[in-house]
């Protein structure tokens, strides 16, 4: 499933679909929308870009997700590795 980096996202509606549509990622996917968010949010603030707050609440959005999911990794592993 791809994320929608639509650059025109300025309402809290399309920001409350994007961060729903990236809880729904496999592991991989959510790494590197959280590595393109972030890079998003650089160039944007580089460039003095209008999009830097946009930028900014997208590479939350993906760290919370990434925050979300780790205690399911942890559970994971020790399920293994015991």
């Amino acid at each position: 499933m791809k994320v929608s980096q639509n650059a025109h996202c300025h309402t809290t509606a399309c920001r409350d679909e994007f961060a729903k549509s990236i809880s729904a990622l496999g592991d991989d996917a959510l790494i590197d929308t959280y590595h393109q968010a972030w890079e998003d949010h650089t160039e944007a603030s580089a460039e003095g870009s209008d999009n830097l707050s946009e930028a900014y609440a997208k590479g939350l959005a993906t760290e919370k997700a990434m925050q979300d999911r780790f205690p399911d990794y942890q559970s994971r592993y020790q399920l293994r590795y015991p």
